[in-house]
């Protein structure tokens, strides 16, 4: 069965409404809430049979939830908190400019952002400008404590610009292949799907 991934991250506003036409099942996925995703674009509810969000650590179809995997229910979650404590430790110890929420927890993965969620794009320009190196010398910290703990296997650090997402080994995309396979078949084959300049991509494929 073919399954037509769209990752919203790709997908053009202007275009949204494009359904594949090349047979299967069509899928989004973000890593937005659902409700961030509904919020931005309401007629993901009407063109895609299901919308996964948080990175594939939840499932709606239509309008109701299917599927969510929290990182609570990982048996590495103390280890988790253990990361956000000690980046928390970490950014303490810098002078530079910061704003507000350096911790967002989505109920999946955690997002760690050392200049704050809330900073505007001129202070996260200066930051890349000024003070890139704290943020590399708090990916090592982060890294020998998972080297040194031995959870290289167990825990995931995923880093997007000057953020750093959290959380156990398997609460991501993938999970949607595993989900899908167990609704229709064992063997499922993942496609990008395009549509004039837009690219729509995932992140694997079968």
């Amino acid at each position: 069965m073919f399954i037509n991934c769209f990752n919203l991250s790709d997908l053009d506003p202007h275009i949204i409404d494009k359904r594949a036409e090349q047979g299967g099942l069509d899928v989004v996925i973000s890593h937005m809430t659902y409700a961030d995703m509904i919020t931005q674009y309401p007629v993901l509810r009407e063109q895609f049979a299901y919308i996964f969000s948080k990175r594939g650590c939840a499932c709606h179809m239509d309008g109701n939830l299917v599927y969510e995997k929290k990182w609570r229910d990982s048996a590495h979650h103390i280890h988790i908190l253990k990361i956000v404590r000690l980046f928390q430790e970490f950014i303490s110890r810098f002078l530079y400019p910061k704003s507000g929420r350096f911790v967002h927890n989505n109920g999946s993965y955690y997002t760690l952002s050392i200049i704050g969620l809330d900073a505007t794009d001129a202070m996260k320009n200066e930051f890349r400008s000024r003070h890139i190196d704290i943020f590399h010398r708090l990916v090592f910290t982060l890294n020998k404590y998972i080297h040194d703990s031995l959870l290289f296997d167990k825990v995931v650090i995923d880093i997007h610009d000057i953020c750093i997402y959290v959380y156990p080994t398997g609460f991501c995309e993938k999970q949607m292949i595993h989900f899908l396979s167990q609704r229709y078949c064992p063997k499922i084959i993942v496609r990008n799907v395009a549509y004039n300049e837009a690219c729509f991509t995932t992140c694997f494929k079968f």
